[in-house]
Formats: C-alpha cells, sequence, structure tokens
C-alpha cells in the first residue's frame, strides 16, 4: 500500500482548454519532444513521484487506432521507476462513464540505462500488452 499522492500528467495542447485541465495537468504540443518535458518528467520519476503517461498519446489512443510511442519505456528505462499499467474503458460520446481497471507494477529496472531501440520495444511491447489485457 502506498500514500496517496499527487499525478503528474502532461496533456497535449491542441485547442482544447478546460480549467480542470490547468490545474492539474502541464500543456505540450503532441509529437514534441520537447527538452524541458523530458527533463522535468525524469526529475518527477526520480524524486519517487507518479507520472501518467498514455503510451498511445491519448486516452482513446487504441480504440482511435493510434500509433503507440516508447515514452513510458524510455522513463521506466532511464528512472528505474514501475510501471503501472491502466486499461480504460469507455468515455465515448453520449456515454462519459469510464472504468478504469488496474494492472501489477511492471518492473524494467533490469532495462535501467538503456538506450536502444530494440530494448524500448520490448519494454514499450510489455507494456501495451498489458493495458490491452486490462480493456477486455
Amino acid at each position: 500500500m502506498c500514500e496517496p499522492q499527487r499525478v503528474h500528467r502532461w496533456t497535449c495542447y491542441d485547442g482544447f482548454n478546460r480549467k480542470i485541465y490547468k490545474v492539474f495537468s502541464k500543456f505540450v504540443t503532441r509529437d514534441n519532444k520537447d527538452i524541458v518535458v523530458i527533463k522535468e518528467s525524469l526529475k518527477t520519476l526520480k524524486n519517487g513521484q507518479c507520472l501518467a503517461l498514455f503510451p498511445e498519446g491519448m486516452r482513446n489512443g487504441l480504440a482511435k487506432g493510434a500509433e503507440v510511442k516508447d515514452g513510458a519505456a524510455f522513463f521506466a528505462a532511464r528512472t528505474g521507476a514501475k510501471v503501472l499499467p491502466c486499461g480504460i474503458k469507455g468515455g465515448k460520446k453520449g456515454n462519459w462513464q469510464i472504468t478504469v481497471t488496474y494492472g501489477k507494477p511492471l518492473d524494467f529496472s533490469q532495462y535501467k540505462g538503456a538506450k536502444d531501440k530494440e530494448t524500448l520495444d520490448l519494454i514499450t511491447k510489455e507494456i501495451m500488452d498489458s493495458i490491452i489485457s486490462l480493456t477486455k
């Protein structure tokens, strides 16, 4: 069991601008590898704090056929932080109710410091396999 804590997250700014997101998120531009964002994310994880990421780039990315990114794998390999996979079901127009299912933490500490594409792809696949299993 762990203590409740704030979850840091980045939200894509594409004209979507609601007050609640301003309070709980920092805005980024999709597909932009902003060095400030990367450094702040690494600092967050190294300080033992939580960082929420959607490997597919958005909350319903799988349903929309979005390309899976390796950002979560990069941060896990770089910091040794565990990944808590979450499956999100629902949230479609007309029915905004969602169900979030949490999986077991994934530990990729054996890959700490790895930067090669093959390792990041391997980690990403394991993360996404876990997420997909949680959405069924």
